[in-house]
């Protein structure tokens, strides 16, 4: 008779050859694992060794030789806990050993197995695979020097922070723009060099040059200030006009309110004296809105919603036929333990009670349970009934998970009032959520309005004609 090799081993040859756990395909019935099953050790090793990304073809013993001696891996700890793991034992594991999270499929494989079962696995290989996973250190950037320039070259380029001498009258005066200011007093010479940046040089002021009337470096700073907050009463009239337009717009359905704001920020900031005409280009935005832009995002979410709506009917089909397999499974499992108790005669005995609980031949028996001293309040229940409660409870679980996950996928896509309406049984965040397709539908407004009075300023000052790309 051919010698075959356990499931254990040949994923534990799986795993040194790959580097990584069987996924769901290779371990379904009839997949590589249960094909490998069929061989012998040596020919398990022989099939997996063709296509290693690790030893290159190599069996393992032939690879080891070319290797450099690693450090010994560590020891399998004695004593290991044979309760399932679950996903974050899974992760941790993966982690300590591998420097990196568990995949899927391998949180599949591994989250009903035990911390005894997945270690040794993990151990042979951990050198490696925390090596490559190894996370990179960015480089450090060394911080750049700067260049100190001398009053010379402060004075060849850029805001001129030198402080001047009159040759004539030996005065001192400082620089803004390109006029010349005289320094009162010694203490106003020690707030431009000490507060204000200013070198003292002492340069000597270039021949011909009018030096001015004296004025303090505060009265220049307000005089400048106030300049820059000139606006005439027509600019701000016609900033007005503009502004009543807005809100009618608002009020008309026409211009959506929280782009409101932005537009009157933005016509805010048309230079002075340029003519714009604010109701074209709320026109033009609506045409462009109504033509181009909802009925995209529309799509979009037609779409989406399609396809939410088939994933839960495909989710509520193979929730059906899990429900089937599972009343067919229970029912099967009774009448097998029942068919045993029969051949080995202990139909109406404490063994029947143990496994089939109320299901037990002894237990109809007068229609009543017998008294008996339960243990850990599962005795009646039945082994048999509680291995099926417990499949079906698990099942459930993983049912009311996918859902959750598919409810809230599409609240996050669609908002919680788009998910709402699609009649998915799931819990929602508990915020009003507005979903990434409504921001992004905002956001492409915003884009759109700004491009649009772009355009209309760029006509106006008369750079180029307006021409849109939407």
């Amino acid at each position: 008779m051919a010698i075959k090799t356990n499931k254990s081993d040949v994923i534990a040859n799986f795993v040194r050859y790959h580097g990584r756990q069987p996924n769901q395909d290779e371990l379904k019935k009839g997949g590589l694992i249960e094909y490998l099953m069929t061989k012998s050790p040596k020919e398990v090793e022989s099939l997996l060794a063709k296509n290693s990304p690790i030893t290159g073809g190599k069996l393992w013993a032939d690879y080891q030789k070319t290797k450099t001696a690693p450090a010994p891996a560590p020891s399998v700890p004695s004593n290991l806990n044979t309760t399932p793991l679950g996903k974050s034992g899974v992760n941790a594991l993966f982690k300590q050993y591998y420097g990196r999270d568990a995949t899927q499929a391998e949180l599949d494989y591994w989250s009903n197995k035990s911390d005894a079962e997945l270690r040794p696995k993990l151990i042979p290989n951990s050198a490696t695979e925390l090596a490559k996973n190894k996370p990179q250190e960015p480089k450090k950037e060394e911080p750049k020097k700067e260049e100190v320039k001398s009053g010379a070259e402060t004075a060849g380029g850029g805001e001129d922070k030198n402080i001047y001498k009159d040759p004539n009258s030996n005065d001192l005066y400082y620089k803004v723009g390109n006029q010349f200011y005289k320094i009162k007093d010694i203490d106003e010479l020690k707030d431009l060099v000490f507060n204000k940046g200013y070198q003292d040089t002492r340069l000597a002021v270039p021949a011909g040059t009018d030096l001015g009337q004296y004025k303090s470096s505060e009265q220049v700073a307000t005089e400048e200030e106030e300049k820059a907050k000139v606006t005439t009463a027509e600019d701000q009239a016609r900033l007005d006009s503009a502004y009543a337009i807005i809100d009618q717009a608002v009020k008309a359905g026409t211009l959506p309110p929280d782009l409101a704001e932005m537009y009157k920020e933005v016509i805010k900031n048309y230079p002075p004296g340029v003519e714009f005409e604010a109701k074209e280009i709320l026109d033009t935005f609506k045409k462009i809105k109504d033509e181009t832009i909802d009925p995209y995002f529309k799509e979009l979410a037609d779409v989406a919603i399609n396809d939410v709506k088939y994933a839960y009917g495909l989710t509520e089909a193979s929730r059906e036929r899990e429900l089937e397999t599972e009343r067919a499974t229970a029912g099967e499992n009774i009448r097998q333990a029942k068919s045993g108790l029969e051949k080995a005669g202990m139909t109406f005995t404490g063994q029947g009670i143990e496994e089939l609980g109320k299901e037990s031949a002894y237990a109809r028996e007068g229609g009543a349970m017998p008294t008996q001293t339960s243990f850990g309040g599962g005795f009646y229940e039945g082994t048999v009934n509680q291995a099926n409660r417990l499949l079906a409870s698990s099942h459930q679980a993983r049912y009311n998970e996918a859902i959750q996950s598919l409810g809230r996928g599409a609240e996050s896509y669609l908002g919680t009032a788009g998910a709402s309406a699609l009649g998915i049984p799931y819990t929602p965040s508990g915020t009003n959520l507005t979903g990434q397709l409504t921001t992004q539908k905002q956001a492409k407004y915003g884009a759109t309005l700004q491009d649009i009075i772009n355009q209309y300023r760029a006509k106006q000052v008369g750079l180029e004609d307006i021409q849109f790309n939407f």
